[in-house]
């Protein structure tokens, strides 16, 4: 699908993407929740300079364009092939489902590329998705960020402490026996004794696993534990920390690289999403269990998913550049 916003909205690139605000503004008017505050904010937004209308009106006629109706009509009928024994009204209702679900995904994508506000106060160090940087701190220690990740540095008389506030990070640590380097992430601190791990902070917990050297790992209100080489350690719900064998691949982006061994679709989507600029939707819970294996570069995100659709029996739907689902 063509993206037919006019180029007259882009002109000055010191303004924000008058593109992304329209879309999140067109699609929160159509919210059941919407509140006469927002409205009058929409209002002031649409007064304040003559492109945000321009650039409004031209989202509006984007969404209202056959070619985007016909692709999801599209991608639901083929959806539906798989499902022809419901009966007539559950797939209906289906393909409604997935329409709206659609429409969403733009706005959704959206959501999760505005910065957060609370962490975006503390951070000292931040990378964007896609985007990797290294970092060399002021006592020699260096930081390896990877994608869509930030931290806050706390360097004091006595101590070296880094907070992962979101992402994954990679710590060359400098030995300084009088001040202990000691990374925090949600509820657990992991203190080097001059050595080199990662740290990665997700959505269902933390991991830690060392690359050389020995780190001591402690959860909160829970007793230390040391790990070494090729071991990992994940905290989630439980709380319990238990070493296991560390996979290489998972630290293969230092060498810009992704690779799956054996890996289930739905996995490698979100790891793929991580350094993709906007959000993946997996859309067909069908394809979820479907394994690849391979190394992919991670100059393009977009061509891992070319190269996926090209060698598995899967479909993408592009809205935008930033939306995509994979059916």
């Amino acid at each position: 699908m063509t993206n037919r916003i006019s180029n007259s909205a882009r002109q000055d690139p010191s303004q924000p993407d008058l593109e992304e605000q329209a879309i999140t503004w067109f699609v929160r008017l159509r919210a059941d929740n919407i509140t006469d505050t927002e409205r009058h904010r929409f209002e002031k937004w649409l007064a304040d300079d003559p492109r945000h209308r321009a650039t409004y009106q031209s989202v509006a006629r984007l969404w209202e364009e056959q070619e985007l109706a016909l692709a999801v009509k599209k991608t639901a009928e083929r959806m539906e092939m798989q499902a022809l024994s419901k009966p007539a009204a559950v797939r209906r209702r289906s393909r409604t489902a997935f329409a709206v679900a659609a429409a969403v995904c733009l706005a959704v994508s959206l959501n999760f590329t505005l910065p957060s506000i609370v962490i975006y106060l503390q951070q000292d160090f931040s990378t964007a998705s896609g985007q990797q940087q290294r970092i060399e701190l002021a006592d020699g220690s260096l930081l390896t960020l990877n994608t869509d990740s930030a931290v806050a540095v706390d360097y004091s008389a006595g101590q070296r402490r880094i907070r992962l506030l979101k992402g994954e990070a990679v710590f060359d640590v400098q030995p300084d026996k009088q001040r202990p380097f000691v990374v925090e992430a949600e509820n657990i601190t992991a203190q080097a004794v001059g050595t080199r791990y990662r740290v990665y902070r997700y959505e269902e917990g933390v991991n830690v696993d060392v690359l050389e050297g020995i780190v001591e790992v402690k959860a909160n209100h829970g007793d230390a534990l040391q790990i070494r080489r090729n071991q990992l350690v994940r905290l989630g719900d439980s709380g319990s920390l238990a070493p296991v064998a560390s996979n290489p691949a998972d630290s293969a982006w230092m060498q810009g690289r992704l690779v799956f061994d054996n890996t289930r679709l739905e996995d490698a989507l979100h790891e793929i999403g991580r350094y993709h600029a906007g959000i993946l939707v997996l859309a067909n819970p069908r394809i979820r269990n479907m394994r690849i294996s391979g190394s992919f570069s991670l100059a393009d995100p977009t061509a891992i998913l070319e190269t996926l659709e090209q060698t598995l029996p899967i479909s993408l739907l592009r809205f935008t550049d930033r939306a995509v689902l994979v059916y």
